[in-house]
C-alpha cells in the first residue's frame, strides 16, 4: 500500500509546473506548452473582467500574438489557440479587435477551412464574433479575396461567405 502512495508522490514530483511569464509560453516552441498557454490564456482573460472591470491592459499584451495563435501549426495548439482568440474577441473593449482582423481572419481562412471539423467549426466561430464585435464590410473583403485564392470545396466556403456578407 506505501509503495503507491510512493509513487504518487514520485511521479507529482516529476511534473514541472511551467513558471514562465504567460507571453513567454505562448511563443514557446512545444506545442504542448502552448496549448497550456492558450488555455491559461482564457482563465486570465476572464479573471480579469470580474477582478478589474476588463483593464485593457491586458488586451494590449496579448493582442499581437493573436495571429500567433490563430495560425499554429500544430492541430491541438491550433484548437487551443482558436478558443483563446475567441475569448480574446469575445471580452476585449470595443475597437480593441480592429488593429488584429486582417491577420486573424487570414489565419483563419487559411489554417481552419481546410482543417479537422472541430478546427473548422471554431475558425467560422471565431469569424462570426469578429464580425459581431467589428464592422462586417474589411471582414467580408479579406474574406473574399482570401476565398478567390483557394479552390473552395462543397460550398462550405461560400456558405460562411454569404452568411457575413448578408
Amino acid at each position: 500500500m506505501s509503495e503507491f502512495a510512493e509513487g504518487a508522490d514520485a511521479s507529482s514530483a516529476g511534473a514541472a509546473v511551467d513558471t514562465r511569464p504567460l507571453i513567454e509560453r505562448i511563443k514557446d516552441a512545444n506545442w504542448k506548452t502552448r496549448s497550456v498557454a492558450y488555455a491559461d490564456l482564457c482563465v486570465q482573460l476572464r479573471a480579469n473582467v470580474e477582478e478589474k472591470g476588463n483593464d485593457g491592459e491586458l488586451y494590449a499584451e496579448f493582442g499581437p500574438v493573436l495571429a500567433k495563435m490563430t495560425s499554429d501549426a500544430n492541430p491541438a495548439a491550433l484548437d487551443a489557440g482558436l478558443d483563446a482568440a475567441l475569448v480574446f474577441a469575445d471580452l476585449a473593449p470595443a475597437g480593441t479587435m480592429r488593429s488584429y482582423v486582417d491577420k486573424v481572419c487570414a489565419n483563419v481562412v487559411d489554417k481552419t477551412f481546410g482543417a479537422r471539423v472541430s478546427t473548422q467549426s471554431k475558425g467560422k466561430a471565431l469569424l462570426h464574433k469578429l464580425v459581431e464585435v467589428d464592422e462586417a464590410a474589411p471582414i467580408a473583403n479579406i474574406l473574399l479575396a482570401k476565398l478567390s485564392d483557394k479552390k473552395v470545396r462543397g460550398t462550405g466556403g461560400f456558405s460562411t461567405q454569404h452568411h457575413l456578407i448578408s
